[in-house]
C-alpha cells in the first residue's frame, strides 16, 4: 500500500482527514520528517530505524478500521490517539506494521495498545448485553495473586459453596455465562485468567514464556486466587487450557480443591487432531501477525469453527450475543495477542500438542479430587476413545459422554451440562 503523506503529524496534533479522503494508511511520527518514510509502507519500518534523530520514532504503519482520531483520548490507556484508516490492508502494509509494533524499543506499550484498537468500554457493552441476554448482573473485583505477582478480574454471581470456573485459551470468564445461569445455589466465581479479558498480562511476558513457567502458573492461580479471596478450599470447573489449570492444582494443593468438573478435551490430554489455525499460530511471527489482523464476524465464527464449536455455531446456539462478546473480546482487548506472547511452543506447527504439556500418570494419581467429566463426543480434539482412555488414568473419575456435542458442551447442552454439574456437586 503507497503512503503518500500530505505533511508529518506530530503525536497529539489534529489531523485533516478531509484532506485524506481515500483512507490510506498514514505514518505518525516525532521529528525531521523522512523522505524515505513517506514512499511506501514496507521502507517506514526501515526509516524508523535508519532515523536516528528522530524524537520519538515511527510509531506504526496504519491499517487498522476502528482506532481514534489523532488528538481523541483513549479510554484504556488516556493517551492521545491515531487516525481512522478504512482501507483494506496489503501484505507488506501488515508485514511492515507488525514490524513496528512489535519493536519494544521503538513503540511504548501505551501508544501500541491505542494502535491496536483497544477499548475497554466497547468490550464492556458487549459484555453486559450477553449478561443481559441472561438476565445476569454479576458482580466484579480485581485481587492480586501474591505468588504469580498478577491482578486478576473475577466476576461473581450467587450465594452458597465457592465454584471457580477457569476458561480455555484466548477467551475470558465471561465464556461460563450460560452455564452460570444453571448454578443456582453456588457462588460462582469466573475469572479472565492473566493477560485474557481485563485482567493484568502475566509479568515478563515472552521473556518468561516456557513450559516450566506454564506449568508453574497452573499449580498456583487456583491456590493464590483462593488465598486472595480467603476460601479455604472450592469446587473447580475448568475446560480446554482451563482444564490444565484446575488439573494442576488439584494434583499440587489437593486440600484447596474440593470437586472438579471438566467440559471436554483438556490441555495436558493427547490430542486427536490439532485445528489448523492453533497450528499456524505456533509458526514462528505468524501468530503475533495474526493477532493483529483486524477481526471480523465471519473470521471469529471460521475459528470457533476450527476449535470444535462448529456444532453451537451452526445450531445458534452459541447466538448473537455470545458472537458479540467474543469479536469484541478479540477487538477491544488484547487477550489473543497476550496468550501468543505470554504462552511457549504448547502448540507445534508439524507435531501438535508438545509432549512436555502432557498429564503424567505421576501427577494425575495425585489429584485426590472426585472428578466429572462431562465430554462432547464430537470434540475435535479428542472424542470418546480419549475421553476414555484418559478417564481410566485418574483415581476418581465419572464421564458422561455428550452425543452431538463438540469442545464447549455446556454451549451446546446448556440445560444438561448444569444440570448434571449441580448433581455432581451436591452429591
Amino acid at each position: 500500500m503507497t503512503i503518500e503523506l500530505h505533511k508529518e503529524a506530530w503525536l497529539g496534533e489534529t489531523y485533516d482527514r478531509a484532506a485524506r479522503p481515500n483512507g490510506q494508511a498514514g505514518i505518525v511520527k516525532k521529528g525531521t520528517p523522512s523522505r524515505l518514510a513517506s514512499s511506501c509502507s514496507i521502507w517506514g519500518y526501515f526509516a524508523c530505524l535508519l532515523h536516528p534523530l528522530a524524537e520519538r520514532p515511527l510509531c506504526s504503519v496504519q491499517w487498522v478500521y476502528d482506532l481514534h482520531t489523532l488528538g481523541e483520548t483513549c479510554d484504556r490507556c488516556q493517551r492521545p490517539g491515531i487516525a481512522v484508516v478504512t482501507s483494506r490492508p496489503s501484505v507488506t502494509s501488515v508485514i511492515a506494521w507488525t514490524l513496528c509494533t512489535t519493536s519494544r524499543r521503538r513503540v511504548k506499550r501505551g501508544v501500541q495498545d491505542c494502535h491496536m484498537g483497544f477499548n475497554e468500554a466497547k468490550y464492556r457493552n458487549a459484555e453486559r448485553r450477553l449478561w443481559d441476554s441472561l438476565r445476569l448482573e454479576p458482580s466484579e473485583r480485581r485481587v492480586h495473586l501474591r505468588n504469580l505477582a498478577v491482578t486478576v478480574r473475577i466476576q461473581e454471581i450467587g450465594e452458597g459453596p465457592p465454584v471457580v470456573l477457569i476458561h480455555g485459551a484466548s477467551v475470558a470468564g465471561t465464556s461460563w455465562a450460560n452455564l452460570i445461569q444453571g448454578l443456582s445455589g453456588f457462588r460462582c466465581i469466573a475469572v479472565d485468567r492473566p493477560g485474557c479479558g481485563l485482567s493484568d498480562p502475566m509479568p515478563g511476558g515472552a521473556t518468561k514464556a516456557n513450559i516450566d513457567a506454564v506449568k508453574r502458573a497452573g499449580d498456583l492461580l487456583i491456590p493464590d486466587l483462593l488465598d486472595a479471596l480467603s476460601l479455604p478450599k472450592a469446587n473447580v470447573l475448568g475446560t480446554s487450557f482451563g482444564g490444565f489449570f484446575a488439573l494442576r492444582a488439584a494434583a499440587a494443593a489437593p486440600e484447596r480443591v474440593n470437586r472438579v468438573v471438566l467440559f471436554s478435551w483438556s490441555m495436558g490430554v493427547p490430542m486427536d487432531h490439532t485445528p489448523l489455525v492453533m497450528r499456524f499460530a505456533g509458526i514462528p511471527g505468524v501468530g503475533q501477525l495474526t493477532a493483529r489482523m483486524p477481526i471480523s464476524r465471519a473470521s471469529a465464527k471460521m475459528m470457533l469453527r476450527q476449535v470444535g464449536l462448529k456444532g453451537a455455531i451452526d445450531s445458534g446456539k452459541f447466538d448473537a450475543e455470545m458472537l458479540d462478546w467474543y469479536v469484541s473480546l478479540l477487538r477491544y482487548t488484547p487477550t489473543l495477542r497476550n496468550d501468543i506472547r505470554s504462552t511457549p511452543k504448547v502448540i507445534t506447527p508439524v507435531k501438535g500438542l508438545n509432549a512436555a504439556m502432557l498429564f503424567t500418570d505421576e501427577l494425575l494419581t495425585r489429584v485426590k479430587s472426585p472428578v466429572y467429566c462431562f465430554w462432547g463426543e464430537d470434540d475435535p480434539n479428542g472424542g470418546a476413545q480419549t475421553a476414555k482412555k484418559f478417564v481410566a488414568r485418574l483415581p476418581q473419575c465419572t464421564l458422561e459422554l455428550v452425543a452431538d456435542a463438540g469442545h464447549a458442551p455446556w454451549i451446546d447442552e446448556p440445560e444438561r451440562a448444569a444440570a448434571s454439574t449441580l448433581a455432581f456437586l451436591t452429591g
